[in-house]
């Protein structure tokens, strides 16, 4: 269904090799590698980020008291796996929960601490590929293919770590490797989902901005979580924002080489509450109908942000601006989100990598165009908004596509999408939310009727 191109300007892509319905999962992937953040080290599975108000009763490591599980089972999977929390991790994870912040300079805040974990279970992750581990050898092997060349940004934040995880991993001073530790810095921030809490139980589900990496992504990674089970409630300013607190991040090998537009043509689905095998997949529908050699897109950003947010988290979190259609059409008339701008399509890179290759973040594609209300039903004609290069998108266009995809719910914006291929009812990936034909089009009579 899927084969990796070579686009000139956007690096490696995914795209389909045949006709694919909306509905259709077009990738469902395993993880790589799954890190509970530290405000979450009570509350998250450290082995598969299962939150724990869904379970009777979570169990904390009686050692190092840093990481908890949902169960026996994911305690001894990842005591079994040394690298997610073996006996070296246990030792490095009670050693830094025993620095505060602000207690040492190296580490300034909690996302200083994020990284550090990060960090420690990759450094660790190395070590027992350097001893000849088979799966170590595959996932570390994995883990430095993807995408990501440190900057001088990554290379001051591991020099000011690296005594942090030297002391925490027992090794000797100046020992670790700043640009090693720089590098997979940039590979986690481009290409790791963030991966979110279930919303207040008190408050209407949300989204948090899908940025790959601990608060990348994914964007705020568009999620699929919609369990409500009690967790601290947010700020009026996280509701108001459409904001949740991420669990922690997770790193897909496959689903790194999607690229971005803010009109994406797939959907972020993920099920990290539910039980199973599966749990922890990420999963991608196809929004609509994809042509053969159609490039499958997420959208690194909530669609609801508008396009001076867009380009900034573009540019400050993955290093390129973004050209897609949308931006073109908002760029040039106007941030009109809700009303009418449009687009989708390429973007241009400040360096040779192209950019980031990978999404944590948010859940297009080049051609996605709503074509209009024909025979009571919102047709999707991926060839009526033009190629992927082409000129801005008409405003008309993005109006509808945002009416149709973007879920209705308040304070939600989570991204919505058929629940299965020629099926009309389309759920959201962030809150659940359920909506037919029938019911979508009677929603665009009001405003038009107007």
């Amino acid at each position: 269904m899927l084969e990796v191109r070579q686009h000139p300007a956007r690096g490696r892509g995914l795209y389909t090799t045949r006709h694919v319905q909306g509905g259709e999962v077009v990738l469902q992937e395993g993880p790589l590698m799954l890190v509970a953040a530290h405000t979450m080290k009570d509350a998250a599975c450290a082995m598969c980020l299962r939150h724990l108000a869904a379970v009777a009763g979570g169990i904390q490591c009686p050692q190092c008291q840093q990481a908890s599980f949902c169960g026996s089972a994911c305690k001894q999977a990842a005591e079994s796996s040394h690298w997610v929390h073996g006996l070296d991790v246990c030792r490095a994870y009670q050693k830094l929960g025993a620095v505060s912040v602000g207690e040492q300079q190296a580490l300034q805040d909690e996302q200083d601490l994020d990284a550090a974990r990060f960090l420690i279970h990759a450094l660790c992750l190395k070590a027992l590929a350097v001893q000849g581990q088979a799966d170590a050898i595959q996932r570390c092997t994995s883990l430095l293919s993807l995408v990501g060349d440190p900057t001088e940004v990554e290379l001051r934040v591991a020099t000011r770590l690296r005594p942090v995880l030297e002391h925490a991993l027992n090794a000797v001073p100046n020992s670790v490797d700043v640009t090693e530790v720089a590098t997979l810095l940039r590979k986690e921030q481009l290409n790791s989902y963030g991966i979110l809490a279930p919303p207040p139980s008190t408050s209407q589900p949300s989204s948090a901005p899908a940025a790959p990496a601990l608060a990348s992504a994914s964007l705020g990674a568009q999620g699929g979580d919609v369990q409500g089970a009690g967790y601290a409630p947010m700020t009026e300013e996280e509701a108001e924002d459409g904001e949740r607190r991420l669990r922690g991040s997770a790193l897909y090998v496959q689903a790194s080489l999607i690229n971005h537009e803010c009109n994406p043509n797939v959907a972020r689905f993920d099920a990290f509450d539910q039980q199973g095998p599966t749990s922890t997949h990420v999963c991608f529908k196809a929004m609509h109908d994809l042509p053969p050699g159609t490039e499958v897109f997420q959208s690194y950003c909530p669609l609801s942000w508008d396009h001076e947010e867009r380009q900034a988290h573009c540019k400050d979190v993955y290093g390129f601006a973004c050209t897609c259609q949308r931006c073109q059409m908002e760029g040039r008339h106007g941030d009109r989100m809700q009303g009418d701008d449009g687009s989708s399509g390429g973007w241009m890179t400040d360096d040779e990598e192209g950019g980031r290759e990978a999404g944590m973040g948010e859940d297009g594609e080049g051609a996605p165009s709503i074509s209009g209300v024909d025979g009571g039903s919102m047709a999707v004609d991926a060839d009526a908004a033009g190629a992927s290069e082409a000129g801005p998108l008409d405003p008309t266009y993005l109006q509808l596509y945002l009416l149709k995809y973007v879920c209705p719910i308040p304070s939600c914006f989570g991204t919505m999408a058929p629940v299965g291929p020629g099926v009309s009812l389309h759920e959201c990936a962030v809150c659940g939310h359920t909506r037919s034909e029938e019911q979508f089009l009677q929603e665009l009579e009001g405003p038009i009727a107007e």
